[in-house]
């Protein structure tokens, strides 16, 4: 496990591991038993799956949200398209054999990404509760979604408004590839080393374990953040307290 030091009070966590580790089930994982176990936890976000043929052989991806919205991601078969514009940019956006469908990604994605970075609940109103935790997904910054010239921006724009104040409510799970041939992309270097992000690395002798360890590191973060909301309205029973600006 990368960065321990001083790793148990970072709210950015995300699972990194080569190809088919199973990084994804992982958060599968982690995300129902935190359902089962902290129903008020207000959680938000996307994660990626394949999408497969009749005959069980994998076709493409697809990004699906926490509740259960889902839009193609990659495919193996070209985007049918009567616009040239379209079929341009469905060309340069491959990755291997796969397609990448950005602008059915973005119409997902971004409008998750967004809603946290504006601070709104998971029922998609304005307002939200200053005590109550928030946990968003992002299942994967990698090379598919990176085609996205809009993802990365709204990315690092939750990341920094979830670890900008020790009051934040929101936690961050997340998910990024192991460097190829020894070299990161480069905005998964910049996400890797921020000094804000703990990384958990995964692999398939430690992936029972590490499902144990990332519960637990964000279920601590979730009962620090509720000690404390609640120790501040003890010391302060009258006052009323506003919302800080993440």
């Amino acid at each position: 496990m990368e960065a321990a030091a001083g790793m148990a009070s970072k709210r950015l966590v995300f699972v990194t591991g080569p190809p088919g580790v199973g990084k994804t089930t992982l958060i599968m994982k982690v995300l129902e038993r935190l359902r089962s176990e902290y129903p008020n936890l207000q959680m938000r976000g996307f994660y990626t799956r394949e999408t497969r043929d009749s005959a069980g052989q994998r076709v493409g991806f697809e990004a699906v949200t926490v509740d259960g919205r889902s839009a193609s991601l990659a495919s193996i078969f070209p985007f049918s398209s009567s616009s040239s514009a379209a079929g341009t940019r469905a060309a340069a956006a491959k990755v291997g054999k796969y397609n990448v469908d950005v602008r059915s990604f973005e119409s997902l994605v971004l409008p998750e990404l967004q809603a946290i970075a504006q601070r709104e609940d998971v029922g998609g109103s304005s307002s939200s509760s200053s005590s109550s935790n928030r946990l968003f997904v992002i299942d994967e910054v990698g090379k598919m979604e990176l085609f996205s010239s809009s993802f990365f921006p709204a990315v690092c724009d939750i990341l920094n408004s979830a670890s900008a104040s020790s009051s934040s409510s929101t936690l961050v799970l997340g998910t990024i590839p192991v460097p190829k041939f020894g070299k990161d992309l480069v905005q998964v270097a910049r996400i890797r080393t921020r000094s804000d992000v703990a990384i958990f690395s995964l692999t398939k002798a430690n992936r029972d374990a590490m499902a144990i360890s990332i519960f637990s590191h964000i279920t601590a973060m979730t009962l620090n953040f509720t000690f404390c909301v609640l120790y501040e309205k003890q010391q302060h029973p009258f006052s009323k307290k506003q919302d800080s600006e993440v």
